[in-house]
């Protein structure tokens, strides 16, 4: 059986960083175009871009005319929906009124899980930011693994490039 629904969740991808966030909504646009639908979850991080304002100051690469918001509105008008996750209004100091006009609506976490977890007609795509848990800068080192390159030797332990 093939999937007909796709949803997407972005999960602190950065705003600060547009590199990360062409994809996303490149294959969101792609998705709707074939005809799947296609929910866009933003939370945590991500979802300062449902908030007005913040994705028309952000490009996917620099010196493009293209802003991400441009990419947003290119998805939607494909048939792409859009979420924010509850917590984020108050993360980031939101109301419903701030939210971009694609923005569909609000979710909650447990809506999030009900639909992956019980639509057997569903195929998920997560974007986020990745970190390292573990050396060099111990257990709770939270450096994006971008940032720096991390190899490990014969012996098994770790340094960075």
């Amino acid at each position: 059986m093939v999937a007909s629904k796709l949803i997407i969740v972005m999960v602190n991808t950065d705003p600060r960083n547009g590199e990360e966030l062409g994809a996303p909504f490149f294959q969101a646009t792609v998705a709707a175009a074939m005809d799947y639908e296609v929910d866009v979850i933003c939370t945590a991080t991500a979802g300062q871009l449902m908030k007005k304002g913040v994705a028309e100051r952000l490009v996917v690469k620099p010196g493009s005319p293209k802003t991400v918001y441009d990419f947003i509105k290119d998805a939607h008008e494909a048939g792409a929906k859009f979420y924010c996750c509850s917590p984020n209004l108050d993360l980031f100091d939101m109301t419903e009124d701030d939210l971009i006009p694609e923005c569909e609506g609000i979710v909650g976490g447990a809506k999030v899980i009900e639909e992956i977890m019980e639509n057997d007609d569903a195929k998920v795509l997560t974007y986020s930011r990745s970190f390292s848990w573990s050396a060099p800068g111990g257990l709770f080192d939270r450096t994006p693994t971008n940032q720096r390159s991390v190899y490990r030797s014969a012996g098994g332990s770790a340094g960075e490039a």
